[in-house]
């Protein structure tokens, strides 16, 4: 996988205003996210904006026509939720879900997945493509990832130590103040140094479980 997973390239509508997109980077800053990898290992990245960012699959068709696409799709209320427990943690938001929603309605298109997955039907043959669901991971994470294996061509039969490791559980902050002062500091970085990767000198502090 790239470093760091998410790497938000192909595409210029990220799912959170305050997270930029590096398309405009060019192709060396891209490779440098895969500097890690050996030859001849598959190589794959993972980033939520793709789904939602309308000229995403043509830039991604551009870059690599043959392509293997993994699309995961959770109920979209309980995705829209998760996600902005996810964003609260790092950036001063409203502290109620419903006033989230109101100040960023545009927000709410992320949960409209036939809208988004046609996109991709239209630009990418259908043996390109394997879809996930969360239900399916929550019930049989074994097989969903043996079959994801299977797609992308490596063996489908390796279990990694952390196949049942929950990760990414609801948290809050423990410092609100800390969470403010970091989050400013990011926005800011972003805005001037944009080919510095914030998270290097802003990256996650103390949380709590819910």
């Amino acid at each position: 996988m790239s470093d760091p997973k998410e790497v938000n390239y192909f595409g210029y509508k990220h799912v959170w205003p305050p997270s930029p997109t590096h398309y405009d980077k060019g192709l060396g800053w891209l490779e440098q996210r895969f500097a890690a990898l050996q030859p001849g290992q598959v190589r794959g990245e993972y980033s939520v904006g793709y789904l939602i960012d309308p000229q995403s699959p043509q830039l991604i068709y551009e870059h690599n026509p043959d392509v293997k696409i993994i699309i995961a799709l959770r109920n979209p209320i309980d995705a829209l939720y998760s996600f902005y427990f996810e964003v609260m943690k790092q950036y001063v938001v409203p502290e109620s879900f419903a006033d989230f929603l109101n100040e960023y309605p545009d927000f709410i298109g992320y949960g409209f997945y036939p809208e988004h997955v046609r996109r991709y039907q239209e630009r990418f043959a259908k043996e390109q493509l394997h879809f996930i669901f969360f239900d399916d991971i929550r019930r049989d994470p074994a097989g969903v990832l043996s079959d994801m294996f299977t797609f992308v061509g490596v063996d489908s039969d390796y279990e990694p130590p952390s196949l049942t490791k929950r990760v990414n559980e609801r948290r809050e902050p423990k410092h609100l103040w800390l969470r403010d002062a970091i989050g400013g500091t990011r926005d800011l970085c972003a805005r001037t140094s944009p080919y510095m990767d914030c998270r290097r000198c802003c990256g996650k502090w103390g949380s709590k479980r819910r």
